[in-house]
């Protein structure tokens, strides 16, 4: 929409406040993005539907699809030290900064992706480098159907791929949106009102679930 406002000709007075509104957004969402883009990246490659074929789809993701590998094997090969297979989980220490961009206005097609032949994800030059073992197998191997469940494909998979697998714990339980906690507060004040300042934590927490439950019914 930003592309086309700029394209546009006789832009009015409300198309340049558009415009001012839609690049202080973007500027906002890049500072935070930049911060944890790598936690979408390396997501992304842990979703056995997607692995490294996403990164195609776009001009963006072909342009971070060489760091992102990169950065996913250094991941990769941390999680292997720290962990053996009978070891309990533990997220990693080390967070770190992955494949910075200035700008996306790419769309991804998912029906598109998904129409592609599930075909091995670990071919060409873009995986020169990596560990040739769990990791090597993992991309090589033809990509899961869409309608998998991808917590039930790592669990079925776990004694195949135990480091990935930890990982895949690890990052694909991470909301992708604090909205829902958010939400959650704001639902708190309507509860513990100044008239009902004394309910107990245990009362409070009974009446958020069952508001919750109620309206799944509805």
């Amino acid at each position: 929409m930003l592309k086309q406002l700029n394209e546009k000709p006789n832009r009015s007075e409300v198309d340049e406040r558009l415009i001012l509104g839609f690049q202080a957004a973007r500027d906002k969402m890049l500072k935070h993005y930049k911060k944890s883009n790598w936690i979408y990246c390396t997501s992304l490659i842990l979703d056995p539907r997607h692995k490294t074929q996403t990164f195609d789809m776009t001009l963006w993701g072909k342009q971070i699809k060489t760091e992102s590998l990169r950065k996913f094997n250094e991941l990769y090969k941390e999680y292997k030290s720290l962990h053996s297979v009978n070891t309990s989980l533990e997220s990693p220490r080390n967070e770190k900064k992955v494949c910075e961009y200035d700008e996306d206005e790419d769309v991804i097609d998912f029906e598109k992706l998904y129409a592609y032949p599930s075909t091995s994800s670990g071919s060409g030059s873009f995986h020169q480098g990596l560990v040739i073992d769990e990791l090597e197998e993992y991309l090589s191997k033809p990509r899961a159907a869409s309608s998998e469940d991808i917590l039930e494909w790592w669990r079925t998979h776990e004694t195949e791929y135990p480091t990935l697998s930890k990982m895949a714990r690890d990052f694909l339980s991470i909301p992708a949106t604090s909205v829902p906690a958010e939400r959650l507060f704001s639902k708190v004040s309507l509860v513990i009102r100044k008239h009902r300042n004394r309910l107990s934590d245990e009362s409070a927490r009974w009446l958020l679930c069952i508001n919750s439950w109620s309206k799944e019914l509805i």
